[in-house]
């Protein structure tokens, strides 16, 4: 099966204009810190998606150029920039589907892939949680 390509807006205080500022890996698992494009004095929002992450990774876009052909008829607009915040969810991941061969033992979970696009990398995440979302007030 095709992989499909979902937009992913886990809320509505996560705009359009919100894309990914850092990523982090640690004791608390994986967090993901949003930051409006256009507006500094903006929120800031955080997506804790803890120790259920099981992957992620990080790619520069010119070693994806096949996702984003896949996904710029759809999700870009006519100035080649990427619309809705550029937040997927996969259906028939491939990249679940590698994680479980190599494990093993993920076939168990329910797996949901994620994807994360900003401006210069595309960040794959595979949880088996939706994140926590908490708002950074930003002074």
């Amino acid at each position: 099966m095709e992989e499909k390509y979902i937009l992913w807006n886990p809320s509505p205080i996560i705009t359009d204009d919100y894309v990914v500022k850092t990523i982090t890996y640690g004791t608390d698992g994986t967090i993901v810190i949003l930051e409006s494009r256009i507006d500094s004095k903006k929120n800031l929002i955080r997506l804790k998606f803890g120790a259920a992450a099981d992957s992620y990774m990080v790619s520069d876009k010119n070693f994806r150029q096949g996702l984003y052909k896949k996904l710029k008829n759809i999700f870009f607009d006519e100035k080649d920039y990427l619309k809705y915040g550029g937040r997927f969810l996969v259906e028939n991941s491939k990249f679940i589907k590698w994680l479980i061969e190599i494990s093993g033992y993920l076939e168990c979970f329910e797996l949901k892939h994620f994807i994360l696009i900003n401006e210069n990398a595309v960040f794959d995440i595979v949880s088996r949680i939706d994140p926590c979302i908490e708002v950074i007030k930003v002074n």
